[in-house]
């Protein structure tokens, strides 16, 4: 008994360690030094508690909700229905891993590992090359490759990187944090918070946290998991589902501690001469803000330190994701697409991007720019779902789900397209009074125009300076002090930067309420959902189709 006890406790500790390397990329390695850097010491803590909730929290809560029904692709987004479920999957696992994340972990660990080596530190590297490199294709062709091969057997993704690399991982990051914090520059801690392009630190936080992608990846991740789970023995739904839950705090433990050493790193180094130097001039990039402080103490050692944190993080990220989305296609094709050469596909996609990308300037920063739309349109729907989905066993109809999940794609189209349209323009960014350049006032003044034409702007803007009020935020130019062009789309700013990562709560509020009006489509009439939930043999789409009479 006591055997199989710890046996347990190591597949739950196994699995949130999985579960934290799938979560920790590049992103979440260079987001909370930034957050402590510029909320200083009277707003970062309540920027990170923010960047939690909406990171950790978030992608907990919807691996959480996904592992209640083992045997449904993404169970936290069923309850809409099974076609929007397999739809809004393909948009998360192909655009979102195979077109941007998994490419960008390959581009990334060369940028940030291999060039600083080659060219004797991160300082050195030259800017702007462009054009066919050999030994950037050789770099991501090995990358590409060993992340094939650890993910080519599902059974096994767990182990490899739950087991080896994760560890590995975490030695790599806590001798960075401790590095940085016992060599501190002994400027001490800037008193205030500068501006960051957001109306509040706590906004910052908040656009932070959801652009790690760590709330879809949670609503996805789990179908790896209980592949993995299903490997080592543990065939009942309810016994899946307490490991991935219990998995998920192990996770949830890691990402905070990890998160909270780096945001003080951060923090620490808030008043130092040269980084304000650098932030001032709109030099001070968030991948260089950490590199600089581990490499002004070490040199090119700190480099090397950095580069292999930034390599463990993304290589384990790259498995995790392709693994997901590999396991996914294969089970909505009913096996007919076999994992394995799910996987195969997956990489060349994913190698063919990383490659083409790799020959412009600035291969990460145009996937960043593709990544955006994409957070923008699914992570209103996202949340919402996994909000509902905490109270599934109470919600009985299902067009709950549906009329909140309109509302907020709605929300989220409106708002990715805008973006979009901005991107695709090439509109330039627009120095703020303390001359810092901010995309999102690109994004904002482009929206206004071309949507005055129809006097939909001066309409909105109340709505939006409302409900940017009713999360307690003052408006936009009045915080940030801007020129009087800018301030003419306050409104659109609030859109943007406050209502934009909250404000879709109140559309989809009220089309759940509509939702909640029609009461043909209930929960209760599938009861198949919970009676059967990871039975192997239990046929979903079957029962689905049985009960819609076809």
């Amino acid at each position: 008994m006591a055997e199989q006890q710890e046996k347990r406790w190591v597949t739950i500790v196994t699995v949130g360690f999985m579960v934290f390397s799938t979560f920790f990329g590049a992103g979440n390695l260079i987001f909370p030094p930034f957050l402590g850097f510029v909320g200083g010491g009277s707003s970062w803590l309540a920027g990170f508690i923010f960047f939690i909730i909406f990171d950790t929290v978030l992608g907990v809560l919807g691996l959480a909700a996904s592992g209640k029904y083992p045997q449904v692709e993404l169970g936290v987004f069923y309850r809409p229905g099974r076609k929007f479920m397999i739809i809004i999957g393909a948009v998360a696992t192909f655009i979102g891993s195979l077109l941007v994340v998994v490419p960008r972990t390959a581009l990334m660990s060369y940028q940030v590992f291999f060039e600083p080596i080659k060219y004797g530190g991160f300082g050195n590297v030259p800017q702007g090359l462009t054009g066919v490199r050999p030994d950037a294709i050789i770099f991501i062709v090995v990358f590409l490759a060993l992340a094939t091969f650890c993910a080519i057997r599902p059974s096994k993704v767990i182990d490899v990187v739950g087991k080896f690399l994760t560890p590995a991982l975490l030695v790599i990051l806590i001798i960075l944090i401790v590095i940085g914090l016992a060599n501190m520059s002994g400027t001490g801690v800037r008193p205030e918070a500068v501006a960051t392009g957001s109306p509040s630190i706590i906004a910052f936080g908040i656009t932070q946290g959801l652009q790690t992608f760590d709330a879809a990846t949670g609503t996805i991740i789990a179908v790896i998991i209980i592949a993995g789970l299903q490997a080592k023995g543990i065939k009942k739904a309810s016994d899946q589902t307490k490991t991935i839950l219990q998995s998920g705090v192990v996770a949830a433990i890691c990402l905070v501690v990890i998160y909270l050493g780096l945001a003080l790193l951060g923090l620490f180094y808030s008043n130092d001469p040269a980084l304000m130097e650098m932030y001032g001039g709109g030099s001070l990039g968030q991948i260089y803000l950490l590199n600089y402080i581990i490499s002004s103490n070490l040199g090119l050692a700190g480099t090397v330190i950095f580069g292999l944190a930034v390599l463990f993080a993304t290589f384990t990220t790259a498995i995790g994701c392709i693994s997901l989305t590999s396991e996914y296609y294969s089970r909505i094709s009913g096996r007919k697409l076999k994992y394995q050469n799910a996987v195969i596909i997956g990489m060349v996609i994913a190698f063919v991007i990383a490659i083409a990308l790799s020959t412009t300037a600035s291969g990460v920063d145009t996937l960043l720019n593709l990544t955006i739309p994409v957070l923008l349109i699914t992570a209103p729907i996202t949340v919402v779902l996994i909000i509902l989905n905490l109270f599934t066993d109470y919600i009985k109809n299902d067009n709950v789900y549906r009329g909140a999940t309109i509302a907020a794609g709605i929300w989220g189209l409106v708002w990715g397209l805008a973006y979009l349209f901005t991107v695709t323009a090439g509109i330039d960014a627009m120095p703020d009074a303390n001359g810092q350049v901010h995309l999102g006032l690109a994004a904002t003044m482009q929206f206004n125009e071309k949507f005055e034409i129809v006097g939909f702007t001066e309409h909105m803007k109340g709505f939006f300076n409302l409900v940017g009020w009713m999360f307690g935020q003052t408006p936009y130019s009045a915080a940030m002090n801007l020129s009087t062009d800018a301030a003419k789309v306050g409104g659109w700013n609030i859109l943007f930067k406050v209502t934009g990562d909250l404000g879709y709560i109140i559309p989809a509020i009220i089309g759940g309420l509509i939702g909640a009006c029609i009461k043909k489509g209930g929960y209760e009439e599938r009861p198949y959902l919970r009676e059967h939930a990871g039975d192997d043999s239990f046929d979903f789409a079957a029962a689905a189709a049985k009960k819609a009479g076809k």
